[in-house]
């Protein structure tokens, strides 16, 4: 194995996983902050319509209609009055002076009945139509609250690999550097042996050159017998 590279490599795979979990960390937290957001926006009371003057004004309307008391009943079909102009105001500020005829009085309560239905229907209407946005709209927050959950809780899922893969890397970058701790002592008792080894050549060297030179001697002294031996062969064959 190739120790420096491949320290290298964990090293790099660590630092990797550092900024990945750098990243999901802060992922998490925007998708907690945007969690808490949609959860606050869900409860704050000036998010929903409040409908009560609305209702107020149609319950005034129901009341003058019940005031108005038509002598048979009236019914309005397909009517577009929406609010009183101008000439019945006028009309029914002179009726309430007394200056109108009987007939004339008929007329303008039937008028101001018809307004009175008109207004009713259309406030039911609106309220209809505004519930139905409060409805949609609470329905949307809900969703939009699910949503964030669910960002928070995939975050938190990327955020605990991205932790799995720190842990991972760490664990390569301790094997790797073990590893290497383990090769530098062998080769330091490598380097051991080879000093012990060194010095038991050097000994076997030296007995070598003390061998050497006993021989040496040796084979002189042996010369030398030999040529006594030799002298005295000649003596003795005289």
């Amino acid at each position: 194995m190739n120790e420096p590279t491949e320290l290298a490599r964990a090293q790099q795979a660590l630092d990797e996983a550092n900024a990945t979990v750098e990243q999901a960390e802060q992922a998490l937290q925007q998708a907690i902050t945007l969690h808490e957001q949609m959860q606050a926006v869900g409860a704050n009371p000036n998010a929903h319509v409040d409908l009560t003057m609305l209702q107020n004004y149609r319950r005034v309307m129901q009341q003058m209609l019940e005031r108005i008391h038509l002598p048979a009943p009236l019914v309005v079909a397909g009517s577009e009055t929406m609010l009183p102009s101008t000439n019945l105001f006028e009309r029914l500020r002179l009726w309430f002076r007394g200056d109108r005829s009987d007939d004339d009085l008929l007329r303008e309560r039937h008028e101001l009945a018809v307004i009175c239905q008109d207004m009713i229907a259309t406030i039911d209407q609106i309220d209809q139509q505004v519930t139905q946005m409060v409805q949609t709209y609470e329905t949307n927050q809900q969703q939009e609250q699910h949503v964030a959950a669910s960002l928070v809780t995939l975050r938190q899922q990327q955020l605990d690999i991205a932790r799995q893969q720190q842990a991972e890397a760490q664990s390569w970058v301790q094997a790797v550097m073990t590893a290497i701790e383990q090769c530098q002592q062998h080769v330091d008792r490598v380097k051991q042996d080879i000093v012990h080894h060194q010095q038991e050549l050097d000994r076997a060297d030296q007995l070598l050159a003390h061998e050497r030179r006993d021989i040496t001697r040796l084979l002189a002294h042996l010369q030398i017998v030999k040529m006594k031996m030799i002298a005295l062969d000649s003596n003795f064959s005289q």
